[in-house]
């Protein structure tokens, strides 16, 4: 145990072994045989510890950040008549000359916004004038769900299923390796999607604001999010009250060691879809 092991569990609040083992092993429940519902360690290679470290410092930074965000708002909250100014920050449209995984988790947010935005002001307002026989001008535009389908689409899989996938089935692998699985499979399932082009190294998806090229090197490290169990649970016994309450997941008797853990993607995917709902 190095002495920057030993700060970041006092930062922590959490005994450094118990931290140390939670990143090095896994706990596990067997689902069939004589011996269903027994548990076993298994350890974790290199690059497994180094993803289950990276996760929890990204859970610990992102419910930070709500946290922080659920603060300020009841800061600034106000009286049903008193005046109140709001600021409504959204992501911005990226194209850079390299972009990778946070663009395009950026860009596909902001194809829900402009999906959401067709439905409610154009499509719905154009079929109410239909139905009431008003006389206009139709308006021409471009339905955008068929780049959101290639990006969060189910059948054929779309971008974030396909990434999850390689994501799961090479987990003990890391770099660039995963990454090219990942570009072969996108090409296997979208090779003749209109809205997808082939690249080396890379591959583009024709934005409704525009053609954006996406390099895939590190898109499967960065979605990766294995914050399994045994981490939450040693968070949990933290000595800091603010630490256990970032973690408020119920591990005992749930069956959480049996599921796959979350990813970057689709976590952003199932919180736009909540928004949008």
């Amino acid at each position: 145990m190095c002495s920057s092991d030993l700060f970041v569990a006092s930062l922590l609040g959490v005994g450094s072994q118990y931290l140390k083992a939670a990143f090095e092993v896994r706990t596990m429940e067997t689902k069939r045989g004589l011996k269903r519902g027994s548990t076993y360690k298994v350890p974790l290679n290199n690059v497994q510890a180094l993803a289950s470290r990276d996760a929890l410092a990204k859970t610990i930074y992102d419910r930070m950040f709500d946290w922080l965000c659920i603060r300020v708002n009841a800061a600034m909250k106000k009286d049903a008549d008193g005046l109140v100014i709001g600021v409504l920050d959204i992501f911005g449209f990226e194209i850079f000359n390299k972009n990778g995984f946070e663009q395009m988790c950026i860009n596909y947010v902001n194809e829900k916004l402009q999906q959401y935005f067709i439905e409610l002001t154009l499509k719905a307002e154009q079929d109410e004038y239909q139905a009431e026989g008003i006389q206009w001008q139709p308006i021409p535009f471009f339905n955008n769900q068929v780049v959101c389908d290639l990006i969060e689409g189910k059948r054929p899989p779309g971008i974030f299923l396909l990434l999850d996938d390689v994501c799961a089935t090479v987990h003990a692998e890391s770099g660039s390796k995963t990454d090219y699985k990942f570009l072969e499979k996108i090409g296997g399932s979208h090779g003749n999607n209109p809205h997808y082009r082939a690249y080396s190294g890379a591959f583009g998806v024709k934005h409704y604001a525009g053609d954006v090229v996406y390099n895939v090197v590190s898109f499967c490290d960065k979605n990766k999010d294995t914050l399994f169990a045994d981490i939450i649970e040693v968070m949990q016994c933290s000595q800091n009250p603010f630490i256990v309450s970032l973690f408020p997941e119920q591990t005992k008797n749930t069956g959480g060691q049996k599921k796959r853990p979350t990813t970057a993607g689709f976590k952003i995917k199932t919180s736009c879809n909540k928004l949008m709902a």
